[in-house]
This record gives C-alpha cells, structure tokens and sequence, in this order.
C-alpha cells in the first residue's frame, strides 16, 4: 500500500499546496520499512526516497511534450516505468513484513 492510498484526492492536494506530501509519504514509508532505523538510517533512507522521487519526475517530464497528445510509445513507457516502481515497492514491504 502507498500513502497516496490512504488519503482521499483532497487530503492529498492539501498537504501538496503545503509541501508536505512528499515527506509525509516517507514518513509512512518509514514506518513500514524501517522501524527502529537510526537518525543515520533515516537520513540516508530520506536521501534516496527524494532522489528516486526526482528521478522518476525527470523521466516523466523528459516525455511531456504539451503541444501534443501522448503516443501509444509515451503510454507504454510510463505504465512500464509505473509498474518497475510498484514492483519495487511490493518487494520493499514484503521483506520488511518478514522481518518485523
């Protein structure tokens, strides 16, 4: 499950307009996965949590072309790269299920 599915659209657009969403969600990711994590975990955990965050904004937006509709090679690239970080993150909560 991600923070983006416990909250409604409203809920969400909210702490977007206060620049919380992003750490709110690492913050509940955290929870799920690094329970008991040191300050220097987290930070570390914080670091690569944004920069994935980033990363994945910059391949999505390196295809925005707004003057035209997206292609069927756009949709498949973005529900190819949607599915690598769902796939990710059902792994990263499976594994910290078995530890915990």
């Amino acid at each position: 499950m991600s923070y983006a599915d416990t909250l409604s659209a409203r809920d969400l657009r909210r702490l977007a307009r206060q620049g919380h969403a992003m750490e709110a969600a690492f913050r509940f990711f955290a929870r799920q996965t690094l329970p008991g994590a040191g300050n220097d975990q987290l930070l570390t955990a914080r670091r690569a949590f944004f920069a994935g965050a980033a990363e994945f904004w910059a391949m999505n937006d390196a295809l925005d072309d707004s003057t035209a509709e997206p292609t069927a090679e756009d949709m498949a690239f973005i529900h190819a790269l949607v599915a690598e970080v769902y796939a990710h993150h059902e792994r990263t909560l499976a594994a910290a299920r078995r530890v915990s």
